[in-house]
């Protein structure tokens, strides 16, 4: 007597975990993206960070022809690069301002990931990428 029509609407299961695997696969590969860009973004950081510091030095040896010395540590130990340089370029050792701070790295803020090494007339920059590794500079 009582005829019922149950048109069920909705989603099955199967519908639903298509749709969720869908969206997890979509939102990790937006996060590999998004994390290989931040790689890059640092690492241009470095590379534009060290150009700035081997500018200040070209200025500060055409006042004062020598680079600043790293000669306080043991031979061919690379000098804390802020230690190093801080006194240098922002102008507490000759009162001329050639940089006023020294960059830091920006991943871990440790600023042992740059080195510096001069005996005055020649001077070696050493920085990491995180997509390539050690790099050098070198001036004279």
């Amino acid at each position: 007597m009582f005829k019922t029509t149950s048109k069920k609407r909705g989603f099955t299961l199967v519908e639903l975990l298509v749709v969720i695997s869908i969206i997890g696969i979509l939102s990790s590969l937006s996060t590999v993206s998004v994390n290989i860009a931040r790689t890059r973004a640092r690492d241009a950081k470095r590379k534009a960070d060290t150009s700035q510091v081997q500018l200040a030095l070209y200025l500060y040896f055409d006042d004062n022809l020598r680079f600043p010395l790293a000669d306080l540590l043991p031979e061919n130990a690379q000098a804390n690069w802020v230690t190093a340089l801080t006194p240098a370029l922002n102008g507490t050792e000759t009162g001329k301002l050639y940089m006023a701070t020294v960059p830091i790295d920006p991943l871990n803020l440790n600023e042992h990931v740059y080195g510096y090494n001069s005996d005055g007339q020649e001077f070696t920059i050493t920085y990491y990428l995180e997509d390539g590794g050690p790099q050098e500079i070198h001036g004279y």
